[in-house]
């Protein structure tokens, strides 16, 4: 609980920190277990008092956001090899990830505003 009461103390937006850390993690490590292992310890702790509903909200929040990141990873090996095989430019290829990626988020980000308001 100390960690969220700093958080406070500081105004870090607890759901900024939910998504983003997640997010870069992904993006940085291009796996899976990669944004998991490193961000979720450090996410669950601050999840603590929340009611099971809110937890896996955020949780499921974390989780997208890590997917996403990792899906726009440069060092994602399924892009890597697609790329390859397909002789296409990195940049080419990014024009028709980034809109499914962000319709993605978007999407869960409205779910999970349906589910708070349910």
């Amino acid at each position: 609980m100390q960690i969220r009461e700093e958080m406070v103390h500081y105004r870090i937006p607890f759901l900024l920190v939910v998504v983003s850390m997640p997010f870069i993690s992904g993006f940085i490590t291009g796996i899976t277990i990669g944004f998991v292992g490193a961000t979720f310890p450090l996410l669950v702790p601050l999840f603590a008092g929340l009611s099971p509903l809110d937890f896996l909200v955020h949780a499921s929040l974390a989780y997208v956001s890590g997917y996403v990141g990792m899906m726009l990873s440069p060092v994602h090996i399924c892009l890597l090899v697609t790329k390859d095989y397909f002789k296409a430019s990195l940049a080419a290829s990014y024009r028709h990830i980034f809109k499914p990626a962000a319709a993605v988020m978007v999407a869960w980000v409205m779910v999970l505003g349906l589910l708070h308001y349910l």
